[in-house]
């Protein structure tokens, strides 16, 4: 009976034994932000995002310092601050980056073994990601030709409407020549004053007409230009926007200024510190 008591109790604790080492090997990353290979990011305000399969908490920012890498191609390596909200993203680790990045340089960042979670899990292996920054001169070449293809369609519907207006007093005067006194008219062609009056009627309401074409096709023309000027401030402000998005680092959530790259007060920091020396006198 004693032998299978101490049987039972040394499996028991062999058991416990594996238990603890799985844990505190089993750390992996489930997500990076941004994701392996991905191009165009913003060369400022930048942050990289690690998503664990165990949490991180409060002191995680300070057990994992050092244990990240971020470096160019030529191995300059970027300083950042680990931040850890651990409230709504415990799982996660933020790399604000201390400074901003070159433009269109690839950059690798590093999670090296031995980054632990909260529960004592660590990463038994570097895990690596590599992104690409956008090239800010052909971002400033793009918004230049937009604005030079704003400036062409602008000429051509002011030179447009100039030419339509330069017609459009020339058929007026036509009009104003057509209403001629009746009795000189009639002297003149050597009609009857009956005669020179339908003569001079039809034709003022021939010129009417004509004025009234030419004013009905300067609307649809004036319709149509407005278009054109509408769909090309529309093209121009689609590219300005998705520039300055792609600029811009996008979150799937509400973030505190923590997270989005403010500096945490010193006395916060203090008063972490105390926090988590003061439970470690209280384990002891």
């Amino acid at each position: 009976m004693k032998k299978t008591v101490v049987s039972l109790l040394l499996a028991l604790v062999m058991v416990l034994a594996m238990c603890q080492t799985a844990a505190a090997a089993g750390l992996e990353i489930t997500n990076v932000i941004p994701g392996d290979g991905e191009t165009g990011k913003q060369i400022t305000n930048m942050a990289v995002k690690f998503t664990f399969s165990d949490a991180m908490g409060e002191s995680s920012a300070e057990d994992n310092n050092g244990k990240f890498e971020i470096a160019d191609a030529e191995g300059n390596k970027i300083g950042y601050t680990i931040v850890c909200a651990q409230d709504k993203y415990p799982n996660q680790l933020w790399l604000i980056l201390d400074d901003g990045l070159l433009s269109n340089t690839e950059y690798t960042v590093t999670a090296k073994a031995g980054v632990v979670s909260a529960g004592g899990s660590t990463l038994e292996n570097d895990y690596s990601i590599g992104f690409r920054t956008r090239n800010t001169k052909t971002d400033q070449t793009i918004s230049m030709l937009m604005m030079a293809a704003f400036m062409v369609v602008m000429f051509g519907v002011t030179k447009k409407a100039t030419q339509d207006a330069a017609n459009n007093d020339d058929v007026k005067a036509q009009a104003k020549t057509e209403t001629t006194d009746v009795y000189k008219y009639a002297k003149e062609k050597g009609i009857s004053v009956d005669e020179a009056n339908k003569r001079l009627n039809a034709g003022k309401e021939k010129a009417e007409k004509k004025l009234s074409k030419a004013q009905e096709k300067k609307a649809e023309r004036d319709a149509e230009r407005a278009a054109a000027i509408a769909e090309a401030e529309k093209r121009i402000e689609a590219e300005l926007e998705a520039a300055r998005r792609a600029q811009n680092y996008r979150v799937h959530g509400p973030k505190s200024l923590k997270e989005a790259g403010g500096r945490v007060p010193r006395s916060v920091i203090r008063k972490n510190k105390a926090r988590r020396v003061a439970r470690e006198k209280a384990r002891k």
